[in-house]
């Protein structure tokens, strides 16, 4: 699949799955729009598109979804993206619910503001977080979607908890540099 470098990628992996699961057939689904048609940057920017309308509903419920990463996006048969697991997310409109119970998420998808809210010795509590951060974690996503990493070098940050949480809010302070020349 290595030489498939646009929406075909989608059309061959959700066949690959439909016929090993047998449920459905893959030649009586198609994919949505013509994703199969599409160039790699126009599938990101689709899927894009359908993630962050997701969000905005959700957002607009009042959820925020506290744990966007790739992990918790699920295609539909038809190429749909689908936002799932909401089990950390927060919504203010939930009786008892409050910004940190079950607070966490992913670190390598974090805002800053979000892991300055993780950090015991930070100001940033979860309660200061809000749909931007939601956001910054889709920019994340989309990154790695186009270029097959994500953007800030977290793996080569080390040490205690404290000390790793402020260096990787330094490295997304510092910002992303220029992108790869290719997706």
């Amino acid at each position: 699949m290595a030489d498939l470098k646009d929406g075909r990628i989608i059309e061959q992996c959700n066949t690959d799955a439909l016929n090993h699961t047998g449920v459905l057939s893959a030649e009586n689904i198609s994919l949505k729009g013509g994703l199969a048609d599409k160039s790699w940057p126009e599938v990101t920017c689709q899927l894009g598109m359908e993630l962050a309308q997701a969000l905005h509903y959700a957002h607009g419920q009042n959820i925020l979804h506290r744990d966007v990463k790739s992990a918790n996006v699920l295609l539909a048969a038809n190429g749909t993206a689908k936002l799932a697991d909401f089990n950390i997310s927060f919504s203010s409109e939930v009786e008892g619910d409050s910004p940190e119970a079950s607070f966490g998420g992913s670190l390598a998808y974090m805002s800053p503001e979000q892991l300055e809210a993780c950090h015991p010795a930070h100001v940033t509590q979860p309660t200061d977080l809000d749909a931007r951060s939601d956001v910054f974690s889709l920019g994340i996503l989309l990154w790695e979607l186009m270029h097959g990493k994500r953007p800030y070098d977290d793996e080569s940050v080390t040490g205690a908890w404290s000390e790793m949480l402020t260096a990787m809010v330094g490295l997304r302070h510092n910002g992303v540099g220029s992108p790869p020349s290719k997706p």
